[in-house]
């Protein structure tokens, strides 16, 4: 059986509001390439990627109604429509 090796970096403390760490499992690169992308450019390319996220993410949840409003609004409806029905089946039975 063979290993796995994986290279990971981990970001803590990112500020976002729906996420606090973020992991980015880095692809198998060539074996001269590890010279040419430094910790630093990982670094940023990861700062990069994260604010690119957060911007496309609502800044917050909508506000919903409460249950009881919400509640309130179907009886009013249920009511005022009963009204209107029962109006025209009084106006329509006197023809």
């Amino acid at each position: 059986m063979h290993g796995c090796q994986k290279r990971m970096y981990c970001m803590k403390n990112v500020g976002g509001l729906y996420f606090e760490e973020v992991y980015f499992v880095l692809k198998k690169t060539a074996p001269d390439a590890s010279s040419v992308l430094g910790s630093r450019d990982l670094a940023e390319e990861a700062e990069r990627i994260v604010r690119e996220a957060a911007g496309s993410l609502p800044c917050r949840r909508a506000a919903r109604t409460p249950l009881f409003g919400r509640a309130a609004a179907f009886a009013l409806g249920a009511a005022s429509s009963s009204a209107v029905i029962g109006t025209a089946a009084l106006i329509l039975g006197t023809m």
